[in-house]
């Protein structure tokens, strides 16, 4: 890009958004940018995340000085672009509960889910296995982006509703996921264990919600499960301690 193209792009009037594949979200008001093209998150300081804030919401916040200089090597990078015409100012997430939590390993046995006695048949802890594989395979090949793309297109051509019984069979499946990790040969992380989890559910008619949330100070980046607002295979106070950058399910938009 040209500095001519640069100067254009961030004129007076001009607000910008992510670009396509590119994720934001706010923690103690600075911003960490998750882009799922390359794999990469990036914790933004201060000024920049003062600038970047401003620049998708100009009516939320006034102009920090320096503004354009710091924004435009954003949108060199392909990070940020032009908003659409007509379209809403962007409102970083952030934790409703700022502060972390002392640790962010992942817990799927101390969940409700898993406390509540609910177990799964055979037949589900097979299916696990097998949808694990398939998430996990995703995960060592193309990292996040291949995922994301994987659950929109799973949960887009299996409609989920909730009804009589849907939290027990919930719950049955985080006891089949937990069951078959024990079995399978390689140890799975938050992110294709999660993911695993969510399009198993959606397959199960089940509305639940993929979520990947982060914490930058330290950075966390770390990948769970709702059901009807409630995390599903890990501690409750990781959705609220950790701000929600990428979201797939029941009432999701990015």
């Amino acid at each position: 890009m040209s500095d001519q193209e640069a100067v254009t792009v961030l004129g007076p009037g001009v607000r910008l958004a992510p670009a396509r594949g590119v994720y934001l979200a706010a923690d103690h008001g600075e911003v960490v940018v998750l882009d799922a093209r390359r794999d990469q998150y990036s914790a933004l300081g201060p000024g920049v995340s003062a600038a970047v804030r401003w620049a998708l919401n100009p009516a939320a916040c006034p102009e920090p000085p320096e503004a354009a200089a710091l924004l435009e090597p954003l949108v060199q990078a392909g990070l940020l672009t032009p908003a659409p015409s007509g379209a809403g100012a962007v409102t970083l997430p952030e934790p409703a509960e700022p502060g972390g939590v002392p640790s962010y390993r992942w817990t799927p046995n101390l969940s409700w889910a898993a406390r509540s006695g609910a177990r799964a048949s055979r037949v589900q802890v097979v299916r696990a296995v097998a949808i694990i594989g398939r998430a996990d395979a995703l995960v060592r090949r193309g990292r996040i982006q291949a995922v994301l793309r994987w659950l929109r297109t799973r949960h887009g051509r299996l409609p989920a509703v909730a009804g009589p019984g849907s939290a027990v069979r919930a719950a049955a499946l985080v006891d089949a996921h937990i069951r078959a990790r024990m079995v399978y040969p390689r140890q799975i992380e938050c992110l294709p264990g999660s993911a695993a989890l969510a399009a198993h559910a959606w397959a199960c008619g089940l509305p639940v919600g993929f979520v990947t949330g982060v914490h930058k100070y330290p950075f966390v980046a770390h990948a769970w499960v709702e059901y009807n607002g409630q995390v599903l295979n890990d501690r409750p106070e990781i959705a609220r301690r950790l701000a929600p950058i990428v979201t797939v399910g029941p009432d999701c938009h990015n």
